[in-house]
C-alpha cells in the first residue's frame, strides 16, 4: 500500500435539510335545521424533497513551516506519529498501527500494517529496526512483536509485562518492563528471554526508555528519579545516576561528549545532563516545552522543543545548553528527528488538526 504525498487528513460529512409541510384544513358548520354544508379540504401539493447541501471540499491542514527552510520532500504519514529511525537503506516512522518506510533515493514511501497474532491492528508507536526485523513494544497488550522487515509478516510474539522502551546492543534486544521494575534481555536468534535484570520497584512510572551507550545498557526510571546502567557481560546493575530535580528521566536517551542527555515528558520541561565518567548529574537546563535528545550535525546539537501544536528546533551550546540558533516550527510540533542520507528528517504532528508529516530538510540549513 503506497503512502500518498499531500494526503488530505480527515473527512467531512454532508448534511441534509428536513422540510416539514403543514396541511391546512378548512371547515364550516351551521346551527339551522338545514343540512350541514360539506367540509372543504384545501388542496395540498406533494412536497418536493429538498436538495442536499453540497458536500464541502475537504481542506487539508496547512503544511508546517520550519523557519525559512524549504523542505526537500514532504511525506504524509498516519497520525499520530511514533518512533523515527534510520536503517541502512531507509527511514522508518512508526504510528498507531503500522509503519511507513521511506526510500531515501526516491523519497517514495510504503506503508506496512503491523498486525498481532489474532489479525488485529495493535499499537505500534514504539517500533525499531534490528536484525533485519521490525520490533514493536506493545505496552497495552504486554508483548513485544517481531515482524519481517520486507512485508510486515508477524514472526514472533514475546510476552513482556508492560514493555516500554527498547534498544539493540551487544547482540541482544533490551526491553524495559515498565510495571515490574525490570529490563528483559531477549535473544533474537531464539526470540526467548535470556535474562531479567531487576533495576527498580514494582509499580507505575517504572523503567521507561532504554539506550545502548559506551558499552552499557542505560534505562531511565522516573519513579526513582535515576538512570541505571547495566553491564551486558554480567547482566547486572553497574551503577546508578541520580537525576537532578526537576528533570525527569522519562524521555529518550542520547549521548554527547561523555554525557547522557535524557529528554523530558509529563510536567517536566528540563533536560537531564548526566556525566558518565563520574556517574553524577551535570545539570538540568530548562526549555519552553518538552525536550528530546539531540540530533547531531557535526559538533552541533539540534533539539526539538515540543508544545503540542507548535515548537522550535534549536541548537545549543554544548556546555551551557543555551540556544544559539532557533527555527520556529509552526503548524505542528517536532516529535522526532534523525540525521541520515545527507538530510535532516523531522517528524511533525499537529494534535488539533490530527495530521502528521515527515519532512526531509536540507542538511546545509543546520550546518551553518
Amino acid at each position: 500500500m503506497e503512502t500518498k504525498v499531500r494526503r488530505i487528513a480527515g473527512m467531512s460529512r454532508s448534511s441534509w435539510l428536513v422540510v416539514l409541510t403543514t396541511i391546512a384544513l378548512a371547515g364550516c358548520g351551521s346551527t339551522s335545521a338545514a343540512p350541514p354544508a360539506a367540509t372543504t379540504v384545501a388542496a395540498v401539493s406533494s412536497p418536493s424533497p429538498a436538495a442536499p447541501t453540497p458536500t464541502p471540499t475537504p481542506t487539508p491542514p496547512p503544511l508546517p513551516q520550519i523557519g525559512s527552510i524549504v523542505p526537500e520532500a514532504v511525506i504524509d504519514v498516519d497520525f499520530p506519529t511514533g518512533a523515527l529511525q534510520a536503517s541502512d537503506d531507509a527511514i522508518w516512522l512508526f504510528d498507531v498501527d503500522g509503519a511507513t518506510r521511506v526510500d531515501p533515493v526516491t523519497n517514495e514511501s510504503r506503508r506496512l500494517e503491523l498486525k498481532a497474532a489474532d489479525g488485529t491492528l495493535r499499537p505500534s508507536y514504539g517500533g525499531m529496526l534490528a536484525e533485519d526485523s521490525i520490533w514493536v513494544s506493545d505496552f497495552d497488550y504486554d508483548e513485544v512483536r517481531r515482524y519481517d522487515e520486507a512485508d510486515g509478516t508477524l514472526t514472533a510474539s514475546i510476552p513482556v509485562d508492560a514493555p516500554a522502551g527498547m534498544e539493540f546492543g551487544d547482540g541482544s534486544l533490551w526491553v524495559a518492563g515498565h510495571r515490574d521494575g525490570t529490563v528483559r534481555r531477549i535473544d533474537p536468534s531464539t526470540n526467548k528471554e535470556l535474562a531479567r535484570i531487576e533495576v527498580g520497584e514494582n509499580g507505575s512510572s517504572g523503567p521507561h526508555e532504554v539506550a545502548y551507550i559506551d558499552g552499557r545498557v542505560w534505562v531511565g526510571i522516573p519513579s526513582q528519579h535515576e538512570v541505571v546502567a547495566i553491564d551486558p557481560k554480567t547482566n547486572k546493575v553497574d551503577g546508578r545516576i541520580e537525576v537532578e530535580f526537576p528533570a525527569s528521566p522519562c524521555g529518550g536517551i542520547g549521548e554527547d561528549r561523555g554525557r547522557l542527555l535524557v529528554g523530558s515528558c509529563g510536567d517536566s520541561q528540563h533536560l537531564a545532563v548526566l556525566d558518565i565518567a563520574t556517574m553524577t548529574s551535570a545539570g538540568s537546563p530548562m526549555f519552553d516545552g518538552y525536550i528530546g535528545p539531540p540530533a547531531h550535525v557535526g559538533d552541533q546539537l539540534w533539539m526539538g522543543v515540543n508544545r503540542s501544536t507548535d515548537g522550535d528546533l534549536v541548537t545549543v551550546d554544548p556546555e551551557t545548553f543555551e540556544a544559539t540558533k532557533r527555527y520556529e516550527v509552526t503548524g505542528g510540533a517536532p516529535y522526532g528527528r534523525v540525521v541520515a542520507f545527507g538530510s535532516f528528517w523531522l517528524a511533525i504532528e499537529h494534535e488539533t488538526e490530527r495530521a502528521a508529516w515527515l519532512l526531509r530538510l536540507p542538511l546545509s540549513a543546520f550546518e551553518q
